[in-house]
Parts: structure tokens; sequence; C-alpha cells
């Protein structure tokens, strides 16, 4: 058995944060790597420089090459940096 890279297709929504007023909503592929079990995404928030309670996205994982997924989605939480 021969051990690969594991590919995964991504995609993110805004749950009670909205893109493009608070995060710039990507889609993509990410790699984990063989003898990993974790890859990173970057999310990339927008300043507004208006005060807000923290906000959440959704990261959808899908079609995985070379593995499988047990849990497609993740939560994100933006915590406001503007009341400071």
């Amino acid at each position: 058995m021969s051990i690969h890279n594991v590919s995964v297709s991504y995609a993110m929504s805004g749950i009670t944060a909205t893109a493009v007023q608070d995060f710039i909503s990507t889609t993509g592929t990410v790699t984990i790597t063989s003898g990993s079990t974790t890859g990173a995404i970057q999310i990339t928030t927008v300043d507004n420089f208006l005060y807000e309670s923290s906000e959440t996205l959704v990261v959808y994982l899908s079609a995985p090459v070379s593995g499988t997924l047990s849990d497609g989605t993740g939560i994100v939480t933006i915590i406001d940096n503007d009341g400071e």
C-alpha cells in the first residue's frame, strides 16, 4: 500500500459574515501532504472599520483525491478588531 498526498476542493460562504464586506470568498484546492492530517486555507478578512460582534463563515470541502472526507464543513469565526 502506497501513501499519497490528498487534495480537496474548498469553497466558502457566509453564515453571519458577509462576503466582500467581511471576507473575500474564494475557492480552490488544498493539498494535505502524505503523513499529515491537516492543510491550510488562507481566508482574507476585510477591515471595514465598523464595530461588529464576531461573525462566522463556513468552509465546504469536497471532491477528495486519494482520500475520503469524514466531515466536509468547517466553521470559521472572524473576531472584530474595530472596537479597539
